[in-house]
């Protein structure tokens, strides 16, 4: 053979090996399990891909896994509506699997496509890709609704004070402006010119506790400045607790939260908790379990009795929002259900008890379909595919879902602002303070300029002074 022939057979195979899936196809069986797998009711087919008949989490998945591996996929909707469960040893039933795990063993299907958790019983039967997803058991409670909420932000110092405290210190503010530049313009005995300039800047530097150089000579403006003095003094420390108290919150504790993590359950009395009655969450692993702490857990979960268990999700997720239940779960469907809260307050710890992986399922003949399916899925979770799929179904409604995140993002604090209920009282003192103030000046002013014009009579009547 020639090197010729040589170099382009070797090409061929290579083209060959290259497009070795680009034909292949395989036979896809799911299941109707939100946010991961959403079906219609119509039939199914390859087109459902485009037509919106197959949606969610994984079918956005295995729409960009279909563009890498080119594989040619038809899908089915699998109606056990089981992920997969060795059926009981006995006759001929032994060693026989339901769900979508029993199509895959029976080769119905060549891949199954849903929330299957990696085990090492369904690892002997079927092959599994690399998992799309990690989960694990831990437990959601609903926000404490007594305590008020304060977002950390560039505007923390002036959420100290109410935006109606705010206005009327600008309104009494301008108030006394007016009254001192009034005041100074008809007091006959003011040693210095007192106009607008002056009147602002004695204001305002009282309010910062400073001085300035100029001052009402009138009785009556130096009533008014003292009861402005004492508004300054009674508000700016009254600010200035409360900055310090805000500002200090994250150097104090944190919110003050039933529990952060699982663990914190066993250190409360205020709520209780458990899984879906009978899940297998309850059969398989908190029943089972070895490990310490979930041992102590589910002790205390079977003290509480079967009345605590909720037989549904719905009737869990409906008992967390009452305040006084934690709802275990794995946090994949924990943290769906606090997205689908329609006021987000249901929170999820973040520190699992156990880990689990999700993966795609693929009959053991297959390998090549296996090897191709898990190269995709490490290139799309590379490219940060699967977590922007994450935020798209799990996140999207209410992206502060973690108790963690909760308790460093979300401050929550017994704290109230500086408002009108508050520090109605010192308005009302000083706007008493400036109403007898001006009284004063309007009767100072009146009896000087009496006693000017009397003094001007009587100079008059002893031709001192001419008369006009």
């Amino acid at each position: 053979m020639s090197l010729i022939q040589f170099v382009s057979v070797f090409v061929v195979i290579l083209l060959q090996c290259r497009g070795l899936h680009a034909n292949l196809t395989v036979l896809v069986t799911t299941m109707e399990d939100p946010p991961f797998v959403i079906l219609s009711p119509r039939p199914m087919n390859d087109s459902s891909f485009e037509n919106g008949g197959f949606d969610g989490y994984l079918a956005d998945l295995l729409r960009e896994i279909k563009k890498i591996t080119k594989f040619n996929m038809t899908i089915h909707r699998s109606y056990a509506n089981k992920f997969g469960e060795e059926i009981a040893a006995a006759g001929e039933q032994a060693g026989k699997w339901d769900g979508l795990i029993g199509e895959i063993v029976d080769k119905e299907a060549d891949i199954a496509v849903g929330r299957l958790i990696v085990s090492v019983k369904r690892s002997a039967v079927v092959d599994f890709t690399q998992p799309f997803m990690e989960s694990g058991v831990t437990f959601m409670i609903a926000k404490p609704k007594q305590l008020d909420r304060i977002l950390p932000g560039p505007f923390d110092a002036l959420r100290v004070v109410t935006l109606e405290i705010w206005v009327l210190t600008l309104f009494c503010l301008f108030v006394l402006v007016v009254s001192l530049m009034i005041i100074g313009r008809y007091y006959p005995y003011q040693k210095e010119t007192f106009g607008l300039k002056d009147s602002i800047w004695f204001l305002m530097s009282s309010l910062m506790w400073q001085g300035y150089g100029k001052s009402p000579s009138a009785h009556g403006a130096r009533f008014v400045a003292v009861f402005w003095w004492f508004f300054c003094a009674i508000f700016l420390m009254s600010y200035s607790a409360g900055l310090v108290h805000v500002f200090s919150l994250k150097l104090q504790s944190m919110p003050k939260l039933p529990a952060l993590v699982p663990e914190d359950l066993l250190r409360q009395t205020a709520l209780r908790y458990s899984p879906i009655r009978d899940s297998k969450l309850q059969n398989n692993f908190l029943s089972k379990s070895e490990i310490p702490v979930v041992q102590e857990l589910w002790r205390a979960m079977r003290a509480f009795g079967s009345d605590s268990f909720p037989a549904t999700m719905e009737e869990g997720v409906k008992k967390v929002r009452g305040g006084k239940f934690a709802l275990f779960g794995y946090s994949d469907d924990l943290v769906y259900q606090a997205n689908k809260d329609p006021e987000c307050n249901l929170l999820v710890s973040e520190q699992t008890l156990d880990d689990a992986g999700f993966a795609l399922a693929v009959r053991k003949d297959k390998p090549e379909v296996t090897k191709a399916l898990s190269a995709a899925i490490v290139e799309l979770k590379e490219r940060g595919f699967t977590n922007m799929l994450y935020q798209k179904w799990f996140t999207k409604s209410c992206p502060r879902q973690l108790i963690q995140q909760h308790a460093e993002d979300r401050l929550e604090m017994q704290f109230q602002p500086i408002n009108f209920l508050n520090f109605g009282g010192v308005f009302i003192v000083l706007v008493v303070g400036i109403s007898i103030g001006l009284i004063i000046s309007g009767i100072e002013i009146w009896l000087l300029r009496r006693r000017s014009q009397k003094e001007r009579e009587e100079r008059v009547a002893y031709g001192v002074e001419p008369q006009d």
